[in-house]
């Protein structure tokens, strides 16, 4: 792969910081201001730009920084990272150019670069895997029958690691400061989690988690210097954090936040412990909760308006497939994905109006397994949220992925046609159900 490199004029630094570093022991995710701490990052589209605002741990307030184009469902992808090896975050977009992706980042000296890495489709990571201190970019590509990681400067042939349909993470896995490759795999069993360095000496394979979690970044909650794999489950109206640590023999779940809250980790009151973030968002203002290790204190920091994203770190953000359903109403599907539930009766997608699943005989949606851990939510004629779901099972049925509509089909026939918004892995499909009480497959 041809990796192109431009530098452009000076824009403005707001956030300036000093020190260079040797290895990713001494990097925090989403620190911006280099005082080892994670720092809260929201962004708003305003006049079709990004408007990044900043609340660092000191509590001051920044913003807005204008960085990287927004306009309705082409928006630039938001995935932040230190690339000049400072020891802060740099602010980062990613952008579709004929067909190839430009990561255009924000340094703290006010110069903003360019990167061409990757081809349209692939999927973006970041990670430390030269040693250098500095975020490498990634490009992993689905080959159909492969996941292929393009690494910037250390693996720009590829490595072949994980295969279609599986989430990808960076993380250092071993405590040797470089990160290991990892894929999430889930299906009907649960969530494999495969993991392997760069010259493929070191492997590591597990089972953690169910299918239809939600799966966040491995992080390092023991201070070991060692990732630890965490998901997330739904319980009624509340949501659980699954936290499997590396090196012990020991899983703990911590009861935690309400389940619209979107959650994600960071090291917000020391570098050495990742702890757990959610972001909650009411009719008019948004506000995260901070779950400090040690004591378990948890804190409110009132920061961001209703139709804000969040800027997670280490994380990608898609603001085309991640879109608000409450405060944006319509499906916004990302291009070339599925419309309806006709696909043949080959054993794939499926509305079906009743279903004895569940007490109330709501209809079911049935998906391949491979979208098991996937979101999905009824829309109606207006684009408004009119049905959640109830109940969810991998396999069983052609092992396929089901999913139980909240509502009867009596019901939503006064809000048909509807559109079935599906969320998995950075993807949105808006599958249309033209009348409720009918089967579509």
């Amino acid at each position: 792969m041809v990796r192109l490199y431009v530098t452009f004029l000076s824009i403005f630094c707001l956030i300036c910081s000093g020190t260079a570093f040797a290895d990713r022991g001494n990097v925090v995710p989403g620190d911006y201001d280099a005082d080892g701490r994670t720092d809260i990052v929201i962004t708003r589209a305003v006049n079709n730009t990004w408007q990044w605002y900043f609340r660092l741990a000191t509590g001051v307030e920044i913003g807005p920084v204008p960085f990287g184009l927004a306009p309705e469902g082409n928006a630039d992808m938001l995935l932040s990272g230190d690339f000049d090896g400072d020891k802060d975050f740099d602010l980062n977009v990613i952008r579709v150019i004929s067909g190839f992706l430009n990561w255009f980042s924000l340094r703290n000296d006010g110069a903003a670069d360019q990167v061409v890495w990757g081809l349209e489709g692939d999927t973006p990571v970041t990670g430390f895997f030269g040693g250098s201190g500095e975020n490498d970019r990634v490009a992993v590509r689905d080959t159909g029958a492969a996941l292929v990681w393009y690494i910037e400067n250390i693996a720009p042939a590829g490595i072949s690691w994980g295969l279609p349909g599986d989430t990808p993470f960076a993380a250092d896995l071993t405590g040797d400061g470089v990160d290991e490759l990892i894929v999430a795999r889930s299906d009907a069993n649960g969530i494999t989690w495969f993991g392997r360095n760069l010259s493929g000496s070191f492997t590591s394979q597990f089972s953690f988690g169910l299918g239809e979690d939600t799966l966040l970044p491995p992080s390092d909650f023991n201070g070991d210097g060692k990732a630890d794999v965490v998901v997330t489950r739904d319980f009624g109206d509340f949501k659980v954090f699954f936290i499997r640590y590396t090196d012990l023999d020991l899983a703990i779940s911590l009861a935690f936040g309400l389940k619209d809250d979107k959650p994600y980790i960071g090291n917000f009151t020391q570098g050495s412990l990742a702890e757990l973030a959610l972001f909650r968002v009411s009719d008019t203002f948004g506000s995260h909760f901070v779950r400090f290790a040690g004591d378990g204190q948890v804190v409110n920091v009132p920061f961001g308006l209703r139709g804000d994203r969040l800027s997670r770190p280490e994380a990608l953000t898609d603001a085309n497939t991640e879109e608000d359903a409450a405060s944006t109403p319509g499906c916004v599907a990302t291009p070339g994905t599925a419309t309806d539930f006709s696909d043949g009766a080959r054993r794939g997608a499926l509305w079906k109006p009743v279903s004895e699943g569940v007490s109330n005989e709501a209809p079911v949606a049935l998906l391949p397994i491979s979208y098991c851990g996937a979101t999905l939510t009824v829309l109606g004629s207006d684009g408004a949220v009119v049905s959640g779901i109830q109940r969810v099972k991998c396999g069983g049925n052609g092992n396929r992925a089901h999913f139980w509509i909240t509502q009867t089909a009596n019901t939503l026939t006064a809000f048909q046609p509807l559109t079935v918004q599906i969320q998995r892995r950075g993807v949105t499909e808006c599958r249309s159900v033209p009348v409720a009480r009918q089967r579509y497959d």
